[in-house]
């Protein structure tokens, strides 16, 4: 069996620690890397999430000014649907097509 000698041994214990210590540092900047990328990815989540609230909001509020009586009454007007003067029923009993 080859005894090392001292100054060898440190050496090579001094490379581990070396090697160690630089997977260590490169794994800890691929974390810091991919929770940047995950930070960023939310941050536009967020404000997507925000501008389609905003949307919802106003889509919300035209839909009920456009659906409120005052503004189905105008727009009837304004397509001529007026109420009748009179009102005319149809006879229902009446055939309206015979088969022959």
């Amino acid at each position: 069996m080859k005894i090392l000698e001292p100054k060898k041994r440190r050496s090579k214990i001094g490379l581990v620690y070396l090697i160690f210590l630089g997977i260590l540092v490169l794994s800890s900047v691929g974390v810091t890397i991919a929770s940047t990328i995950r930070g960023s990815e939310i941050s536009f989540l967020e404000k997507e999430r925000q501008a389609l609230k905003l949307e919802n909001e106003e889509l919300t509020a035209k839909t009920l000014s456009t659906s409120s009586l005052s503004q189905l009454s105008q727009a009837s007007v304004s397509l001529g649907l007026v109420k009748p003067q009179t009102v005319l029923y149809l006879n229902t009993e009446a055939p309206v097509a015979s088969l022959r």
